[in-house]
């Protein structure tokens, strides 16, 4: 829980350095507005969740109460809520299924209530279905437009397909909301991915995080996570190694179990030439299909012979993933892995013509700096620069500044003519 007694001592600066983003961004230049500043210090802003230690056993009791009564609305919704928190903690999408059978009484209705709208366009969003998705969350918007969840998770949708103007107009919306750490995260996350932006939003919500961290000390663990992670992953665009892995490494110090993080900081430790450090993280992550890909491909590098058993096993996968995605069984299946299956066609198959397949598949629906490194690394393997264009034309037209992406890109650009 958190009172506005803490909260009122950030939001001034919190807004103000919203402000200055949003300054940038001309499709939200008129959604700046007056923070919400209550006057009673006791008002309650707003319940966050908080990290429970017995996740399986509520999962199980919540199950069973559900069984006895599956129509149970607030039941379904709580279970299927935590299924989807399970997911991303152990990244297996498995756990978005099962948060598909909680809500099925639903699940087929045009307009089912508004929790279950939510957590039905989460799960399409994790399903890479996200012209679905945002349909459910305009919905729910339409009937609930200052529905927090719902613009999060459409800022987060609008964000993976490379719309990061959008993606910081509903960031912006959220100003008077909720949290000022929550919209200097999400803004910060979208706006750090504009051209020329990226310093400015990094060392913003440093102080934003810093001055969160000195004044309410039990703000919640899953929201500092999202700054560290957000902070992190801007570092290593903007090719600052020793503040990326600070930003790391106090992520992993909260002791959360977070599939993305882990992804993110084992790719940075790969990038740096350290597999062997990526390597003591993900052992015992290998029930996800990232963390599994991700260890294979330290154990290549390393030279150890279990690698072997490790791309056995990746096949496996990634062929019950499409079989899955074929029969309909669990629909867009296969679109779940096309990011990491073209990863694993080019690191570790050595098939760049596969990879290249897979990764221009991957941009028609998923735009983030990982998707645009792959598009042009497969391209460049496979000797298919012109494939490559797509890319390209993202990084131009966004001014993107990553250390990683540019030199890739002006090794594929056609020599200028004459």
């Amino acid at each position: 829980m958190l009172r506005s007694g803490r909260l009122r001592r950030l939001a001034r600066a919190r807004v103000l350095f919203a402000a200055l983003l949003m300054s940038s961004v001309g499709a939200i230049a008129t959604a700046a507005a007056e923070p919400y500043i209550p006057s009673d210090d006791d008002q309650v802003l707003a319940r966050v969740p908080v990290a429970r230690s017995g996740e399986w056993a509520v999962l199980r009791d919540l199950r069973r109460k559900l069984d006895r009564e599956p129509r149970d609305l607030a039941t379904a919704v709580d279970l299927a809520g935590h299924y989807l928190q399970q997911g991303r903690a152990e990244g297996e999408p498995r756990f978005a299924g099962y948060a598909q059978a909680a809500l099925t009484p639903w699940w087929r209705m045009a307009e089912p209530p508004l929790e279950v709208r939510v957590l039905r366009a989460t799960i399409l969003q994790n399903r890479h279905d996200f012209e679905a998705a945002l349909l459910d969350l305009d919905g729910v918007l339409r009937v609930a437009p200052r529905h927090r969840q719902a613009r999060l998770t459409r800022a987060t949708i609008l964000r993976a397909q490379g719309r990061a103007g959008d993606a910081a107009a509903e960031c912006a919306a959220l100003l008077t909301m909720t949290d000022g750490l929550v919209v200097t995260t999400c803004l910060a996350d979208a706006v750090g991915l504009q051209g020329g932006r990226a310093r400015q939003a990094h060392d913003g919500l440093l102080r934003a995080y810093e001055s969160a961290d000195a004044t309410a000390g039990d703000a919640d663990p899953r929201l500092r996570l999202w700054a560290l992670t957000v902070l992190a992953e801007i570092a290593v665009r903007l090719g600052d190694a020793p503040a990326a892995e600070r930003h790391f490494r106090a992520a992993r110090a909260l002791g959360i179990r977070d599939s993305y993080l882990l992804a993110a900081e084992t790719d940075f430790l790969l990038d740096q030439g350290r597999p062997a450090e990526a390597r003591a993280l993900l052992l015992g992550a290998e029930a996800s299909d990232g963390a599994l890909l991700r260890l294979a491909i330290a154990e290549r590098r390393l030279g150890d012979p279990g690698a072997d058993v490790r791309i056995a096993e990746l096949c496996r996968r990634f062929a019950a993933a499409r079989a899955r995605s074929d029969d309909g069984s669990i629909p867009d299946a296969g679109a779940l892995h096309l990011r990491e299956e073209a990863r694993f066609a080019l690191d570790l198959l050595g098939d760049a013509s596969a990879a290249l397949n897979l990764a221009e598949r991957n941009w028609r629906s998923q735009r983030e700096p990982a998707d645009a490194r792959l598009l042009l690394e497969s391209a460049r393997a496979a000797g298919e620069p012109a494939a490559a264009r797509p890319a390209i034309d993202w990084i131009d037209e966004t001014g993107i500044e990553d250390v990683r992406l540019h030199p890739l890109a002006a090794s594929l650009r056609p020599a200028p003519a004459g």
